[in-house]
């Protein structure tokens, strides 16, 4: 069983005005060696992830009051990771949540960031002791990282390992199968009520009712409904996936929306987000057939949405399921949105709870340029 961490970070987010947050659907080309898939040009997936960051941490186009900056997963060499972090910590805003993956890493390398970030993850740290010293180190590890920029401006590094591995992370070798995550961590903001939690990808997917991980997550949330009258309030899964909108993810979303068969308060007004890569990757060894991208938002059918197509993203039903779905196309863009808080100040409001507040797509040089009102309503939406 994967254990449920909670964790109370310090961050203060306004509750009179919505959330914002930067989704990035980026390429992921990647290539298979020694048991892990690894960037073919990590010099190239680097210069992308850090103009992204310059972009943020100078408030560029409307970007200075991000709250969540969302990555998919494998984005991040592990090259750059240090970089990264020193980026965030340094000239990111306080109360800024931003969540990553980082391509494949070993188990020895992946001990040794639990080693130095060893105060923010204790028990993970402990675990991986004990694991570590009883298996190969050159294991490959899928790991997450989640930065956290607190109210007083200390960076905290979160870190988590997948899951449930895809069919390319398995072997019938064990000891170069996927090394399987052993937590999941359950954010609690100790200065505005406000939960969320990360996940890798198919780490959202149902296994079983008795050992699933998204079971465990909504009776977590029900548990924190009925004692404090607080929620699951964003539900965020980093994705590097051809097959975004399989039934598998179809399923999920209808079960944790629908309320078929329990009352389960506490995700009734959970927003997930999914972060994919785009459709410019490319995993050579992979036999998949399918197309990346679709990043999208969801929410409960309550909120009431007008369904529309528009150039560069649409909103549905996602197959007639209990939601509205905020959905993307598959190109490489930056998307800039907001989420109204699920308590409202008036109930009775008429506004849209979600607003897309920008998208960008790669220049001619290294950086980003903002599609005009124009491109984003006229254009032809991919995917």
């Amino acid at each position: 069983m994967v254990t449920i961490l909670e964790r109370f970070v310090s961050l203060r987010f306004d509750p009179t005005r919505p959330l914002h947050m930067l989704m990035a659907q980026l390429p992921a080309k990647l290539i298979y060696h020694d048991f892990k898939f690894l960037h073919a040009d990590p010099k190239q997936a680097e210069r992308m992830v850090l103009t992204i960051l310059e972009m943020v941490a100078e408030g560029q186009e409307g970007l200075d009051e991000l709250d969540f900056v969302i990555l998919p997963e494998a984005a991040v060499p592990m090259r750059s990771l240090t970089q990264v972090l020193d980026i965030i910590g340094e000239r990111f805003r306080q109360n800024t949540v931003t969540c990553f993956g980082l391509e494949h890493i070993s188990l020895k390398e992946y001990a040794e960031l639990l080693n130095t970030y060893q105060d923010d993850n204790p028990e993970a740290h402990q675990v991986m002791v004990d694991y570590a010293s009883r298996n190969d180190g050159r294991k490959p590890v899928n790991c997450g990282v989640i930065a956290v920029k607190d109210d007083e401006g200390r960076l905290n590094c979160f870190l988590v390992a997948k899951t449930h591995p895809f069919a390319g992370e398995e072997f019938f070798d064990e000891s170069r199968d996927l090394y399987r995550g052993r937590h999941f961590y359950f954010f609690r903001s100790s200065l505005t009520p406000f939960n969320f939690m990360p996940l890798i990808c198919l780490d959202y997917i149902f296994r079983d009712l008795t050992t699933s991980n998204i079971q465990q997550i909504i009776e977590r949330a029900n548990e924190l409904y009925f004692l404090s009258r607080q929620q699951l309030d964003l539900l965020v899964v980093i994705q590097n996936n051809p097959k975004p909108e399989h039934r598998a993810f179809w399923q999920v979303v209808n079960g944790f929306y629908g309320e078929y068969l329990a009352c389960t308060p506490g995700v009734r007004n959970t927003v997930t987000c999914f972060c994919n890569t785009s459709a410019e990757s490319d995993l050579p060894e992979l036999k998949e057939s399918g197309v990346f991208g679709a990043s999208s938002v969801i929410m409960s059918h309550h909120h009431k949405i007008k369904k529309l197509t528009l150039g560069e993203f649409s909103i549905d039903s996602f197959h007639d399921a209990p939601v509205n779905r905020l959905r993307f196309g598959d190109a490489t863009r930056l998307f800039h949105v907001s989420i109204a808080p699920s308590h409202e100040p008036d109930p009775r409001t008429s506004r849209v709870p979600m607003k897309v507040l920008g998208i960008f797509k790669p220049s001619k040089g290294n950086g980003w340029e903002k599609l005009s009102l124009e491109d984003v309503m006229h254009g032809q939406m991919d995917g």
